[in-house]
């Protein structure tokens, strides 16, 4: 059985039996969260890949690439939240995230060695379904589009409890109407709604456009456009690719015919229609009928204005990338790329604002990444390093394409406990289906991105607290005006103070009533209606019968407390740092005795994880399983905490610090195939339930997935997410839960 304890030492709380290893290195976060769906790149024929950090955009090489797989483009999804890999393809075969190929996840019918042969989208409508759209183009021959599907509902290669892993759908390389005699160039981007999507697909040796719709019905109505009708400035061609910025709805193509320069098109993602925008003049390039490629990429840069081509290049023609100006077309295609290069080929922005380059710089060397930096300012300050991660051979000659953008609804509430001036007052916020960081405004001028934040207002009155919640690029809010209450009353406390042994009475020592040792509370302001000691003692004069952390609330009329301790140390004694330990079927095993000592007189019945803390005397305070909480009575004084006692971590105990009254409970799940994976947290007060403690808020949702695996210590809680190897480290503050750090 698996117990955590904790024990208050040298005037805090300190984790007693579980180690907690800061040495993991701790990532900051952005607080306006982004879309993780692009963090994981498979391509080319080699063992090796680029992952991007979650925390920091860095990109950090990879080879566990499985192979198998095709030279030219592939498809990565990912989950756009956690930035776990899901799966990967290159039109033919499809690997999980274990890098093993699904369940029927071979015989996909796309020319892989192509431009862009594959596309993936999430199902309009379905939980955990996917869309692989592939492509047989292969240049003047014309390509014909299908689909098949993948369930991520499904085991798949999985086993429990490892989380699922998919199959593909037993319906493989379904025609989609109408599209035939395609180009090999082939996007999906997001439909207005941001729900659906669009399939975006090229006439080969044509001039005219489809667009899909990809919607919950799955009938794949097309939308046929000719944005050139006068034929004056798009002529018969192949495409090669397709650029799309969303931002802006521009749709950038580069041919792959030669003679014919790339052009920018207009895209409505509320009706499909495209529409002609601009030529980019003097960009066409003249290769020998054989190459089978001209304009091999392009891309736009983040903002939307800087466009990059990619020149393939061949005998009389430099491989290169060039810059092209929306705002200034008429400045000369600018090159980038410096030392010279052999070939040009596929150009891919990424999660860290660069653009990265694929290329070789010999005939028949490696197939080689680079990466442009700057790329949102002219071409002579953009930076060019070439040979990334130490020169890997990636055998491919295009990035993959990922899932587009689509929409969560979000829903956010938050809940206040404490209304009363001058004193604390905690924020707990609720957003479905989750939340990568949250952003509070307390309505007085002050704000917050804690978590869930303690904030004290220093003036009574009404406040509209808005709290905005960020998930996957998306904000969402709410306000709720919170009322405080005057309350004038305050209290002055000595900390720390110290008595003689035969200053207290018997048994401890030999005072009596007239001179036991005292501690008196100096109350100012307000109307004080009551004063409890946590030992008992009414009024304001403490009595203690030992060493020990003693507290007092004082009530106001208006119905607020206030609230302060002491810490009553015994000359020549150290302090407590022994306690008590409950477990298992009403086991447990007391350390204030020498030797230790037995215990039955637990209410709890834990099967795996609990978790119990003590006072500086090592006397128990709460326990909990993480279901039920027992007081110092063994009395259970609530439950539906959100934990699960079969989970083997399922409870750890957290002092608020600065408060040796107030207490967090974190709880998890048990990883059984049918728990959420979440991670919840309660709050409890001693000072309420006659001092035995009550929780002032319970079964808060701090984040899903999670596994069962949880520790802390006085100022971090760590827990392990379900499914990858990211760890979250929450700092906790006297001013609430912070925001999580990654790692």
């Amino acid at each position: 059985m698996a117990c955590v304890k904790r024990v208050n030492e040298n005037g805090g709380k300190k984790l007693h039996k579980q180690g907690l290893l800061l040495l993991i290195l701790l990532l900051p976060f952005s607080v306006l969260a982004q879309d993780l769906s692009k963090h994981n790149w498979y391509f080319g024929n080699s063992a090796n890949g680029i992952r991007f950090n979650r925390g920091t955009n860095v990109a950090q090489p990879v080879t566990n690439q499985a192979t198998p797989f095709g030279q030219g483009g592939a498809a990565v999804a990912t989950d756009p939240a956690t930035a776990n890999l899901l799966f990967y393809t290159d039109g033919i075969r499809v690997y999980d995230a274990t890098h093993t190929i699904m369940p029927n996840g071979t015989g996909l019918n796309a020319l892989a060695n192509t431009n862009q042969p594959v596309a993936i989208c999430p199902m309009p409508g379905q939980t955990n379904r996917w869309y692989i759209f592939t492509n047989t183009a292969s240049f003047t021959t014309g390509g014909s589009i299908s689909r098949s599907a993948v369930d991520m509902n499904q085991p798949g290669n999985a086993v429990f409890p490892a989380p699922f892993l998919g199959v593909v759908e037993a319906a493989k390389n379904v025609a989609v109407p109408l599209l035939t005699n395609r180009s090999e160039a082939m996007i999906i981007v997001p439909h207005e709604n941001n729900i659906d999507f669009w399939l975006i697909t090229h006439q080969n040796g044509g001039v005219t456009f489809n667009a899909t719709l990809i919607d919950a019905a799955a009938t794949f109505n097309t939308v046929i456009s000719t944005p050139d009708p006068s034929g004056t400035n798009i002529f018969p061609h192949s495409a090669a690719n397709f650029a799309y910025h969303e931002a802006t709805g521009k749709l950038a193509v580069s041919p792959q015919s030669r003679d014919i320069n790339a052009y920018i098109l207009n895209f409505d993602n509320a009706t499909g229609a495209i529409s002609f925008d601009r030529t980019i003049f003097n960009s066409s390039v003249s290769t020998p009928a054989s190459n089978n490629q001209s304009i091999y990429d392009i891309e736009w840069d983040n903002q939307g204005r800087y466009l990059y081509l990619s020149v393939h290049g061949d005998a009389s023609v430099p491989a290169n990338v060039f810059q092209y100006d929306y705002l200034n077309p008429g400045i000369t295609l600018a090159p980038i790329i410096t030392p010279a290069i052999f070939r040009s080929y596929g150009l891919q922005v990424a999660p860290d604002s660069a653009i990265y380059h694929l290329y070789q710089s010999i005939s028949g060397g490696p197939f080689l990444a680079g990466r442009l930096t700057n790329t949102d300012t002219i071409a002579s300050e953009v930076i060019n390093t070439q040979a990334l991660f130490g020169g890997s051979n990636f055998n491919g000659t295009q990035f993959p394409s990922f899932k587009p953008r689509d929409s969560v609804e979000l829903q956010v509430s938050f809940i206040a406990q404490g209304t009363c001036q001058n004193s604390p007052t905690s924020f707990f916020p609720t957003v479905l289906p989750n939340a990568d960081s949250l952003n509070w405004d307390f309505g007085d001028g002050s704000g917050s991105n804690n978590w869930s934040p303690v904030y004290t207002y220093a003036a009574a009155g009404t406040f509209n607290v808005t709290l905005t919640a960020f998930y996957r690029g998306q904000t969402e809010s709410t306000t709720q005006p919170v009322t405080i209450n005057p309350f004038a009353l305050t209290l002055q406390l000595v900390q720390d103070t110290t008595a003689c042994r035969d200053e207290f009475p018997p048994p401890r020592g030999t005072a009596t009533a007239a001179t036991q040792f005292r501690v008196t509370v100096q109350v100012q302001g307000g109307t004080p209606v009551s004063t409890i000691w946590s030992n008992g003692d009414i009024g304001p004069t403490l009595t203690p019968d030992s060493a020990g952390y003693y507290y007092v609330v004082v009530t106001d009329a208006t119905g607020c407390s206030a609230y302060a301790g002491a810490n009553v140390k015994e000359y020549g004694l150290q302090d407590q740092r022994s306690n008590v330990w409950y477990f298992g079927n009403t086991a447990g095993i007391d350390f204030n005795e020498t030797p230790p000592v037995a215990l039955d007189n637990s209410a709890m019945n834990a099967p795996e994880g609990c978790a119990i803390v003590c006072d500086r005397n090592g006397d128990a305070i709460f326990y909990t399983d993480g279901d039920k909480v027992f007081d110092k009575t063994d009395t259970e004084i609530d439950s539906g905490i959100g934990g699960d006692p079969a989970s083997s971590q399922s409870a750890i105990i957290v002092p608020v610090p600065g408060d040796e009254t107030l207490y967090y409970i974190f709880t998890t799940q048990a990883v059984n195939g049918t728990a959420l994976f979440e991670v919840r947290y309660s709050l409890l007060d001693l000072k309420l339930n006659a001092g035995n403690g009550a929780l002032q808020q319970k079964n808060v949702l701090l984040f899903s997935k999670s596994t069962e695996r949880i520790t802390a210590n006085q100022n971090w809680l760590i827990v392990h997410e379900y499914g990858n190897n990211i760890f979250r480290s929450y700092p906790i503050a006297a001013d609430g839960i912070g925001q999580p750090v990654y790692s």
